[in-house]
């Protein structure tokens, strides 16, 4: 792993971590508690909700975007998601015979389709950025790539040290997503669901929700 892996690394732990994200985190937690609490004695899958979550929370930090539930940015940032989630472990024998792709496959159809819409998404943002970049200041993820980049390869760069590309930098943002949401809001739903069958660990060590689970049995439900 080169140096420009290592920089890419340290920036998006340094953009991911901190005060600032503790704040995201914790208004993206209320917002879903308060769409939790607004179904009232509504049974229903929380599977969108918790993606819908942490999509938002990695939005936040890569671009500094926070949506409302049903909006259109958000549903086409979740729909690549799922797209790329769904098919990118399935394609199979294209991964071993390439020149398969010759015949019909909807699944790479789809994969293809997701990685170009969110390819567009990202690279709007980071002409977006690109624009408002303010010296010193660093909003979100994109920020903190382009002010390394300015810094190696601008005039006056730092000797010893390759720039990162404009790919590089959209594919640490794809990363960030392709790693941060299904990862997360799949141990979530396995959380709950381990929490539906044990609610007597709601009581232990100091998290004082005892009672809750009875709550949730009422209410969620999880797809195996």
């Amino acid at each position: 792993l080169g140096p420009c892996w290592r920089r890419q690394r340290h920036l998006l732990y340094s953009a991911s971590t901190g005060a600032r994200t503790e704040g995201s985190l914790c208004q993206e937690a209320e917002a879903l508690c308060c769409q939790v609490l607004a179904r009232g004695d509504e049974g229903f899958d929380p599977d969108a909700l918790l993606t819908g979550t942490v999509t938002n929370v990695i939005c936040r930090l890569v671009f500094g975007s926070s949506y409302r539930p049903g909006d259109t940015e958000l549903e086409t940032v979740m729909a690549c998601i799922n797209g790329i989630a769904e098919t990118a472990g399935n394609s199979g024998l294209v991964d071993t015979f390439p020149w398969l792709q010759i015949f019909p496959n909807q699944k790479l159809k789809k994969l293809r389709e997701s990685v170009r819409i969110r390819d567009e998404l990202l690279t709007r943002k980071l002409r977006e950025h690109q624009a408002t970049l303010c010296p010193g200041q660093s909003r979100d993820l994109l920020d903190a790539l382009l002010h390394d980049q300015q810094a190696v390869g601008g005039a006056g760069g730092e000797a010893g040290r390759v720039a990162l590309t404009e790919d590089h930098v959209l594919m640490t943002a794809a990363d960030a997503f392709g790693a941060g949401v299904e990862t997360t809001a799949t141990t979530l739903r396995w959380a709950i669901a381990f929490l539906l069958h044990h609610p007597e660990v709601l009581g232990v060590g100091g998290l004082g929700l005892a009672g809750a689970g009875d709550w949730m049995r009422g209410r969620l439900w999880v797809r195996g």
